[in-house]
């Protein structure tokens, strides 16, 4: 099977959509200091993790490693 060259924003979806959650987290106010909901994570906690999410995504773009989903694939190729 041919597999078809997706672009950055199909390749990295996933990690792109955890950068997206974790932006909306902030618009919509759930931070601990701010929903009192230990769930929620403090500001700091969540601007930490924002931060580490996008220099992964970089480094993984930079140098051509491989997405979140490509890793998956890998996995159910092995089964087939």
């Amino acid at each position: 099977m041919t597999k078809v060259k997706l672009g950055i924003k199909e390749k990295y979806s996933y990690e792109l959509l955890q950068i997206q959650d974790k932006i909306t987290q902030l618009e919509n106010g759930r931070v601990q200091e701010i929903s009192r909901a230990n769930m929620d994570g403090s500001l700091n906690t969540v601007a930490r993790n924002l931060d580490k999410m996008i220099k992964d995504l970089i480094e993984k773009i930079d140098n051509q490693l491989p997405s979140t989903y490509d890793k998956i694939d890998v996995l159910f190729d092995k089964k087939e």
